[in-house]
């Protein structure tokens, strides 16, 4: 359980991205979210900002443990967080007498203060064991040598018949991960008989998935007051398919050609017997169709045409898409006479005719919603100059050669 008043997230080291600077950073490292303690352990953990860290204080149940020492060397901090000022000595840690608690549940609560006053949050729930002493100082007073010592799963021992203060118990203990040592996990006394805590199963949620999929579902199973002795996968519901490791906390499967749900039920037993169970939905649908292919837009730079020199020009193009839409429009000059496009992104394009004769070139090119692109030319004749003020010499010249050429005809005349 965790509960944050002005943190974002809680980032965990092995998640490797290195964020952003954030107000302030920080995780619970002991004791463990649901861990069992007993005897003296740690409270631990890491907390970094981008302001100065002036306290960190623990709580459990609400009363005070004081203040936590913090500036512990943390290299993988610093590793992870880089960006973050003296991230290396972020590590805060303090023992703590975890006997001095009632056997049972209880929040711890950190509470991270900055330089502005600002504090954050964050809270962690375990549970006790413990001897009836709180403290045993004389080691003479714990005796082992008739106990029956055994080891009913992975990473569990169990002692039985110890003799702690002159009183027979059975002791159980679990490795722990993050201690990185094994900690009494159960204490129970020769004749307590302790009512069994029902295991807890978690199917994991529910999940959709295509059509001749392969199908994984994780399950998992707790149990406080013990351990989950078997787990077993079975289909309710819905077409029937063949799982694959129905024994283990990971099943899979094919799934159906057909759609439809598919509900999976896990069933959990812990070590007492006890069971419990959890379903799941895996809801199996049809492959989303394949979208068609998309169809190129179409282009045209309408009709070739003929200007005067000097002559203001608007060519005015179009475009289609048969399957979407124009979104982009570009005029480009191909060949001839240079000029200046106006408006060469827009449907419309404007140039002034230059003065020399001759064919200019455009090309329209359109594009699509889908990004595909047509093109089609137009082609501007500028015409040669019909004004007499332009007329070159060498028209005057062929002028005067056809008046010539008509005087030298010989002429027919009436009359005397």
């Amino acid at each position: 359980m965790i509960t944050l008043t002005r943190l974002a997230a809680v980032l965990l080291l092995a998640a490797g991205a290195v964020p952003a600077l954030a107000e302030v950073q920080f995780a619970i490292g002991e004791p463990a979210e649901g861990s069992i303690k007993s005897g003296i352990g740690q409270v631990s953990g890491w907390a970094i900002s981008d302001r100065e860290i002036v306290s960190v204080e623990a709580f459990i149940d609400g009363a005070g443990l004081g203040l936590v020492p913090y500036g512990g060397s943390r290299l993988d901090v610093a590793n992870a967080f880089p960006q973050y000022p003296d991230a290396e000595h972020s590590g805060w840690s303090m023992k703590w007498n975890y006997a001095l608690h009632e056997p049972g549940e209880h929040v711890l609560t950190i509470v991270i203060t900055e330089d502005d006053g600002s504090q954050t949050t964050q809270e962690r729930l375990f549970s006790t064991t413990r001897f009836h002493a709180e403290f045993i100082s004389d080691p003479a007073a714990v005796r082992t040598e008739d106990a029956l010592v055994s080891s009913p799963a992975r990473g569990r021992l169990r002692i039985e018949g110890a003799e702690v203060q002159g009183e027979i118990v059975d002791v159980e203990l679990a490795w722990d991960r993050t201690a990185q040592q094994f900690q009494i996990d159960k204490i129970t006394y020769a004749g307590q008989q302790l009512e069994n805590q029902s295991p807890l199963a978690q199917a994991g949620p529910d999940l959709t998935v295509e059509t001749g999929a392969t199908v994984a579902v994780q399950g998992s199973g707790t149990d406080p007051d013990g351990l989950i002795a078997e787990q077993a996968w079975s289909q309710v519901s819905g077409p029937g398919v063949t799982l694959s490791g129905a024994d283990q906390w990971l099943v899979e499967f094919t799934a159906p050609a057909q759609p439809g749900d598919i509900r999976l039920r896990l069933t959990v037993h812990d070590d007492q017997g006890e069971s419990d169970s959890d379903d799941v939905v895996i809801k199996v649908v049809s492959p989303t169709p394949e979208p068609p292919p998309n169809q190129a837009p179409t282009a045209n730079a309408g009709a070739n045409r003929s200007v005067q020199p000097g002559e203001s020009v608007t060519v005015s193009g179009s475009g289609s898409d048969a399957d979407g839409a124009i979104v982009g429009w570009s005029w480009t000059q191909i060949s001839g006479t240079a000029v200046s496009l106006s408006g060469a992104a827009t449907q419309q394009v404007q140039f002034t005719a230059p003065a020399t004769a001759g064919d200019i070139r455009l090309r329209l090119t359109v594009t699509d919603d889908d990004g595909a692109t047509d093109t089609d030319d137009v082609i501007i004749t500028v015409e040669e100059s019909s004004d007499p003020g332009n007329t070159t010499g060498s028209t005057l010249q062929s002028m005067l050669d056809d008046i010539n050429e008509v005087r030298s005809q010989p002429r027919v005349c009436n009359g005397t």
